[in-house]
């Protein structure tokens, strides 16, 4: 979103540079969601529909709203730059909620008691250990 409006900002950009660019960063973010296999993810991983609509179908609704919007500012279409902003302010939308939702899932889950320590951990003198170092 702040490339997009930092581009749109931009004065001594071209409209068909604009609208090239618009296309090609949509079409690349598409390839990009495709590539990561959400959709297959989230029915190997059994998540709810809401969740799917949420991070999936509305992340490709958005991008294809974007490359639909690139497509307009190519071909000088009066509705263009309002659908960019619509479609801007579509993603600022779905990514707060999506992160809100985030924040609220995580601290829900439970720890996993068999973790396996990290180096961190198992390099850290004990407390048994530090205390004997005081005391000498």
């Amino acid at each position: 979103m702040l490339v997009v409006s930092n581009v749109l900002l931009a004065p001594a950009i071209p409209q068909e540079v604009t609208g090239w660019l618009l296309c090609i960063g949509a079409a690349l973010s598409l390839v990009y969601l495709c590539s990561v296999r959400g959709p297959q993810r989230w029915r190997e991983n059994k998540l709810p529909v809401m969740d799917w609509v949420w991070y999936i179908a509305l992340s490709y609704l958005a991008y294809a709203l974007a490359l639909i919007s690139g497509i307009g500012v190519l071909r000088s279409a009066a509705w263009a730059m309002p659908a960019i902003g619509g479609t801007m302010v579509f993603m600022l939308i779905i990514g707060i909620r999506n992160a809100w939702d985030l924040a609220v899932w995580l601290p829900l889950q439970e720890r996993n008691p068999e973790r396996q320590p990290t180096a961190a951990e198992t390099t850290a003198p004990r407390q048994s250990e530090s205390a004997r170092t005081i005391e000498r």
